[in-house]
C-alpha cells in the first residue's frame, strides 16, 4: 500500500512515514501543534474542522520549545478558551478555517500549525512526506524556538549515519 516513486502526494518516498488512520468520536480536540513534513490528509468518514495557521505565527501561539517536554512542537494555549485567546491576542494571528468532509483531501504545508476539531465521529487518514526543497517555513520555525528544532534534526542525522 505504498510506492517508490516520488509523486504528487508522496513527494519524498525516502522520508514517507506511511499512511496512518485516526478514529474520533464528536469534540474530541488534537492542540494546535506543526509536523515538519508535508501532510495529506483524506477524510474518510464524518467530518472535522481543521484551524491553520501558518509558521510565521509561531511567536504569538505559544510553542512549547523544550524538545524534553511531552507536548514540544504545540500549543500551551487552549484554543476552545475565548477568553484565553484573547487574553493571548489571538485576534493578531493569521488563520485559515475550513471543514474537511468525507471524501475530502486537505493538504497541510510543512511547518503549519493545526487545531483539529472531531464534529461528529470521523475516520482520518493522512500521509506524510518530507520538507519543502526550500525549506519553506523552517526558518519561521528556528526563529521562534531557537536551534532546538534543528539541532535535533543535525542529531538525528548523526545518530542515523553511525548506525549505517
Amino acid at each position: 500500500f505504498s510506492t517508490k516513486i516520488n509523486n504528487y502526494f508522496i513527494t519524498d518516498v525516502s522520508r514517507n512515514k506511511g499512511i496512518q488512520c485516526r478514529f474520533g468520536m464528536r469534540g474530541i480536540i488534537a492542540e494546535a501543534h506543526y509536523d515538519s513534513g508535508r501532510n495529506m490528509v483524506a477524510m474518510i468518514k464524518g467530518h472535522k474542522r481543521y484551524i491553520l495557521s501558518p509558521p510565521k505565527m509561531c511567536k504569538k501561539l505559544g510553542i512549547i520549545s523544550d524538545m524534553n517536554h511531552p507536548s514540544y512542537r504545540h500549543s500551551v494555549i487552549d484554543w476552545s478558551d475565548l477568553n484565553q485567546a484573547k487574553s493571548y491576542n489571538f485576534d493578531k494571528v493569521l488563520a485559515i478555517d475550513t471543514i474537511v468532509r468525507q471524501g475530502e483531501i486537505l493538504y497541510i504545508p510543512s511547518y503549519w500549525f493545526h487545531y483539529i476539531i472531531s464534529l461528529e465521529y470521523s475516520v482520518q487518514c493522512n500521509s506524510r512526506s518530507g520538507t519543502p526543497p526550500n525549506k519553506q517555513g523552517e526558518d519561521d520555525i528556528t526563529q521562534c524556538l531557537g536551534n532546538a528544532s534543528t539541532k535535533k534534526k543535525k542529531k538525528n542525522k548523526k545518530k542515523k549515519e553511525i548506525s549505517d
